[in-house]
């Protein structure tokens, strides 16, 4: 890989002194399909002992990696899915996606609600009262919540 060095060096009675050296990479690391083949694939690195290296996010190095086609590990691709992502109604299991019964239940009781005109704010309510688990367990449940779900659900059926 290419890359420059350049001294700083301050002038002391005609006599040069070198006070710091910086060393420029004309291709960030995090970017380089390379050294990330190299250290996730070869060394083994997790993303987040190359996140500190390159002196990146976590989240940036599992995109580059994708952005190369190199194929992320099991682990990687769990935790690269937060449970803000993971939609209501499925869970991962192994790295994929699968439903989830009692949150499917959850929902079909949701759209029973909907239907004999319980309007979004009294379903929270009522989800709230039954404290019922959001996907982050210490959430409570808000009327836009319930709104996106149905909307979702109703969506992924047609």
């Amino acid at each position: 890989m290419a890359h420059h060095a350049y001294n700083t060096r301050t002038r002391l009675s005609s006599a040069y002194h070198l006070v710091d050296s910086i060393t420029f990479f004309a291709k960030p690391r995090q970017k380089d399909a390379s050294f990330l083949r190299e250290k996730y694939l070869v060394e083994e690195l997790s993303t987040q002992q190359i996140a500190d290296i390159c002196f990146s996010s976590r989240s940036t190095i599992v995109r580059h990696l994708k952005l190369n086609r190199i194929a992320l590990r099991e682990i990687d691709v769990a935790r690269n899915l937060r449970a803000a992502q993971i939609p209501y109604g499925q869970k991962l299991l192994h790295g994929n996606l699968v439903p989830c019964r009692s949150e499917l239940l959850m929902i079909e009781k949701m759209l029973r609600l909907r239907n004999k005109g319980f309007s979004y704010q009294r379903i929270s309510e009522l989800l709230n009262n039954w404290e019922t688990p959001t996907k982050n367990k210490d959430s409570r449940w808000h009327a836009t919540t319930v709104m996106k779900i149905l909307n979702a659900h109703s969506n992924a059926g047609r």
